[in-house]
C-alpha cells in the first residue's frame, strides 16, 4: 500500500510539473520541475512570455537563485534585454547581491540598458544599494553612460542622497 502511495504521489508530481509552463516554473517552481520541463522543451530556456520576459529574468526578479543558476548552466541568454531590462537589472532592482554576483561572475554585461537607457548601475544608485554599486563597479560597469534623459548613475545617486554611493561614483 505504501509503495502504491509513493508511485501515485510521484506520478502526480510529474503530471503537475508537466502542466506548468517554463514561466510559471521560473517564478515559483523548482529546479527539478525546470529540469523535467526542459528535457522535452530544451528551446524554452530562451523563450520570452507575452510581456517579453525570459525565464532567467523572472527567476531573478523572484529571487530564485537555484533556478537562475540552473538556467544559466543550461545556456540561458544572460544578456537578453526585455523592455524593462536584463536579468542583472531584475536582481539589482530586487536588491539581490548574491544573484547579481552570480550573473556577473558568469559573464552578464553590466552596461546593457533597458528601453529608457537605464543600466543596472543606475538602478543600484537609485535604490541606494551600496553593495551592488560596488559589485557592478568591480565588474567594470560604465558610470559615464547616459539614460534617455541624459542622466548618469552619479545623478541617480545625487537624487537618492546616498553619500557613500555618490563618493563611489565620483
Amino acid at each position: 500500500m505504501k509503495k502504491l502511495l509513493v508511485i501515485f504521489l510521484l506520478n502526480s508530481f510529474l503530471s503537475f510539473a508537466q502542466d506548468k509552463d517554463i514561466f510559471t516554473i521560473a517564478r515559483s517552481g523548482t529546479v527539478a520541475e525546470a529540469e523535467l520541463f526542459l528535457k522535452n522543451n530544451n528551446e524554452a530556456i530562451n523563450k520570452v512570455n507575452e510581456y517579453g520576459f525570459s525565464p532567467l529574468i523572472l527567476a531573478c526578479y523572484k529571487g530564485k537563485y537555484e533556478l537562475a543558476e540552473f538556467f544559466i548552466n543550461n545556456k540561458a541568454n544572460l544578456d537578453y534585454v526585455s523592455e524593462e531590462g536584463t536579468a542583472l537589472m531584475a536582481a539589482t532592482v530586487k536588491g539581490d547581491v548574491k544573484l547579481a554576483e552570480l550573473l556577473l561572475s558568469k559573464g552578464a554585461n553590466p552596461n546593457l540598458t533597458n528601453f529608457e537607457g537605464i543600466t543596472a548601475l543606475m538602478y543600484a544608485s537609485q535604490f541606494k544599494n551600496e553593495a551592488i554599486v560596488k559589485l557592478l563597479l568591480q565588474y567594470k560597469a560604465d558610470k559615464t553612460l547616459l539614460d534617455k534623459q541624459g542622466r548618469t548613475a552619479f545623478e541617480f545617486a545625487v537624487f537618492s542622497k546616498n553619500e557613500n554611493i555618490i563618493n563611489q561614483l565620483k
